[in-house]
Formats: structure tokens, sequence, C-alpha cells
């Protein structure tokens, strides 16, 4: 993959609105073009023993939502949940995004026909059993694009469990939302198509080694959100086979300070099952300081 990538929010949200702005009096209805649920893979729960919920996302044909990390523009789907008091929530988890050109040969990366954004529920551990019914509740916010035109949208789901002295799952739900966490980035001591990746930089360009235990597919990465740094460049070679080399070069942009001494991203492959997995890596950043320290010598 090859192209100009720059996580930078405040660009996308202008092109984002000069795209609103220019399209509002044609807009569709934006509740026919996302419809969101919230699924539980419980009936019933017990206090203080975790459960999984999913917010899914079903989109009108042609129509795309974005990851946490946009791309070039676009803004990503964001899920706040509001729980009983004492209950808490776990990081949202995303599915291994896609990649898509949008008008302009402008990059982005989210999500196609549907989706399921996964959280762990914990109950208080004081919450009452008995029967008593329980209210999960999300707010969900998105930005669904066709290559014409960009819509915002959001809403309000819920659902409910009941507290008991044992967990009831819900068969048919906890089948599915296991299906799309297998879809979710693990480790690299947790992937087991991977064996080694080992990262090193020079003049700007940060590269990495991928060893696999079998054939990968598709190789893609999809670098995490950071509005400090500028990527670009990003190539993969071979996309397939048993060993992939990942390079991109990175710079710090003026007066900006990245958000750690990594960059966090997902390495996407099909494995030899044909199955679409994703793996989180952490890109050092010295290349990106050894460009910015370079720009102050030169400014001198």
């Amino acid at each position: 993959m090859t192209g100009r990538l720059s996580v930078n929010l405040c660009l996308a949200a202008a092109i984002v609105a000069t795209a609103l702005t220019a399209t509002a009096r044609a807009a569709p209805d934006p509740d026919d073009l996302v419809k969101a649920e919230l699924l539980s893979d419980s009936s019933a729960v017990k206090p203080g023993q975790p459960f999984t919920v999913g917010v899914a996302l079903k989109l009108a044909p042609k129509w795309h939502v974005y990851w946490i990390n946009p791309g070039e523009t676009g803004l990503p789907t964001k899920v706040e949940f509001k729980l009983p008091a004492g209950w808490t929530a776990g990081p949202v988890r995303y599915p291994v995004p896609k990649e898509f050109v949008q008008p302009g040969d402008i990059a982005g990366y989210g999500y196609e026909d549907e989706v399921v954004l996964l959280a762990t529920i914990t109950p208080a551990t004081d919450t009452n059993v008995g029967g008593a019914t329980e209210k999960i509740a999300a707010r969900v916010s998105w930005l669904v694009c066709d290559p014409k035109q960009c819509i915002p949208g959001r809403a309000n789901v819920q659902t409910t469990v009941t507290v008991a002295d044992a967990t009831i799952a819900n068969e048919v739900v906890r089948a599915a939302l296991k299906r799309w966490s297998e879809r979710v980035p693990v480790e690299p001591k947790a992937a087991k198509d991977v064996a080694v990746v080992e990262w090193n930089s020079r003049d700007g360009e940060i590269a990495g080694t991928v060893s696999w235990t079998g054939d990968a597919r598709d190789v893609k990465l999809f670098p995490g959100e950071d509005d400090a740094l500028e990527i670009s460049d990003i190539r993969i070679d071979p996309a397939g086979g048993r060993k992939s080399r990942v390079a991109m070069r990175v710079r710090r942009l003026a007066g900006q300070t990245p958000r750690g001494d990594a960059l966090p991203a997902v390495l996407a492959y099909t494995n030899a099952a044909g199955e679409r997995r994703g793996v989180e890596v952490s890109i050092p950043l010295t290349a990106a300081a050894a460009d910015r320290n370079a720009q102050a010598r030169r400014n001198e």
C-alpha cells in the first residue's frame, strides 16, 4: 500500500465539513443508511462476572463508516456506554478494518456492509440478585459515506439483562459475537500466524520484518491515530508468503508532540484458512525523532 497518510483530524474535519455542506440538500435519510443495535451475549448476569456486548451496525450498500483512525479523511466511529451505578465497561474493541479509496485518491480505513464493536461489561459486585432487570445503554456516533457524500449519524441503543445467581448465555448472540471477536487484532504473542516482528529505522524511514508461521495473504498496515505525526509511503513487500517487509516514512509535525515513544498499529492479513485476522504492533518512533532533529539543525 502506497499513499500519503496524515492522521490529522483537523484536516479531516475540514474536508468532511466541506463535503457535508456541498451535499446537504441531496442527502438521504440517515436512518436508512446505518441501523444500530446493542446485543448481549448473556440474558442473565452474575454480580462481578464480566459478559460481552456488541454494538452492531448494519450499513446500506456502497456506504461505509470509519475505524479509530479513519485514514486521510473521515471521523472515527465511537461508542459511549451508560451503565447502572457501579458497573464498568472495558475499552471498545474494533475488528480489523479494510482500506477503501475515496474520490481524489484519498485512503480511508473502516467498514462496509456490517460491523460489530465489542466491549466487556462487569456488573458491580454488590448488585442485588433475585430477578432484577438492569438496562445497558450506549450512544453511538459515526460518519457514513459513499463515493459522493458523507453524513454524520448517531443512535442511542439499549438492551436489558437480568441479575441472577448464575449467568445464562444467549447462545445465538454469543456465537455471533465470538465470530466478530476473532476479527479483533491480538497481541503478537497471541497471534498464532505470526512468528517474529522486528523493527529498525534509518534516515526517517521505519521498516519492519514480519515472519509468518504459514502463508499470509493481503497483508496491510493500519497505523493508529496520532495527530502529531504524518505517515507516508506505506509499503508492504511482498503482501503474501512466509515473510513480509513493512516500510513507511514518519515525520513529526512542527510544534507537535507524539503521544508516546511508539505508534500503535494493526497488521492485517488473511491466513491459510481464508480468515481475516489482525495483530497489534508497536512501531518505534526513533526515526520520527531523528527526522525532527535533522530539520531543526537545517533551520539553525
